[in-house]
């Protein structure tokens, strides 16, 4: 399909629709393009017609490498499923959303971390690129092991209503039914810092933001993640990320902990909740006993 692509402004947070147009010109405007708008406009088929799975990747136009490597996983494994694919880039130039080697993109100026993407999941649902029953939100600084397809067909059995993620922290990694996307509303428009970000992974519902499975009404406690061992350099910036893997998803994520920016090169320490603290504890144990190690061979 190449880059075909659709700008949508009006229903973004802080866009709105330019009166310039005469009415009937405005009219055909909207007969003969993609419409991303909240209505149902009656093209949107059944359920049935939708997706089972779509996974949602949240990203942002500075995190290219990241994305790549992730998306280079997914070949390497030979995941067949990039239809089902989306991809949400904050920090864009402009709103718009088109398809690309298959998978949908939608990129967008607004920025809220690791919740840009559920924000414009919300508002472009009943667009026919983003329509399914099932969706697994996962962010870019992840990569997938070979039982990753498996688990991402399996999720077809994920009720409307239902959010399953393991306990927290989760890196809000997780999938949830159409009916809780539903829900959503504005609720995660409200932009956060990178703090409050963190707060909100740990449960916290900075400025008001609910949590996600808030608008479930099943919630499912999957497996927790395990640490995968030793901390890598994956994205080559001289800071070594964690690594944890989700079972259940098949899943590896690679965390800065206690710091941001290394992609970027603007590097800023993190002062969140105890929890984050016990994580970065847990880190400089670990370089300690691994360098006290070192030392005696």
């Amino acid at each position: 399909l190449g880059a075909q692509c659709v700008h949508i402004r009006s229903f973004l947070p802080g866009g709105a629709v330019k009166n310039f147009m005469r009415p009937w010109l405005f009219a055909m405007f909207l007969a003969t393009t993609f419409s991303a708008r909240l209505e149902d406009d009656g093209n949107t088929g059944t359920d049935d017609d939708w997706s089972p799975v779509k996974l949602v990747i949240n990203s942002n136009k500075k995190y290219q490498m990241p994305l790549k490597i992730l998306l280079d996983s997914m070949r390497a494994i030979r995941f067949a499923n990039f239809s089902d694919v989306i991809v949400v880039v904050g920090g864009a130039d402009s709103d718009r959303i088109y398809t690309d080697n298959d998978m949908v993109y939608i990129e967008t100026p607004f920025e809220n971390y690791d919740l840009t993407g559920l924000s414009m999941l919300w508002h472009y649902r009943q667009h026919p690129y983003v329509l399914a029953n099932v969706y697994l939100y996962l962010l870019d600084t992840s990569t997938v092991g070979a039982g990753f397809p498996e688990k991402f067909r399996s999720l077809g059995n994920v009720e409307q209503q239902e959010y399953r993620a393991v306990n927290r922290p989760a890196s809000n990694i997780c999938a949830f039914g159409r009916g809780v996307l539903e829900k959503f509303k504005t609720n995660f428009d409200e932009q956060l810092s990178k703090d409050e970000g963190l707060q909100f992974e740990f449960g916290q519902s900075p400025k008001g933001v609910k949590q996600i499975e808030a608008f479930a009404q099943k919630v499912t406690e999957l497996r927790p993640r395990v640490d995968h061992g030793e901390p890598v350099d994956i994205y080559q910036t001289g800071h070594p990320r964690r690594v944890y893997w989700y079972p259940d998803f098949d899943i590896l994520k690679y965390i800065f902990i206690g710091g941001n920016g290394d992609v970027t090169g603007t590097i800023s320490q993190l002062k969140c909740c105890p929890l984050l603290q016990a994580l970065h504890r847990k880190t400089k144990h670990h370089k300690a006993k691994k360098a006290k190690k070192a030392k005696k061979h």
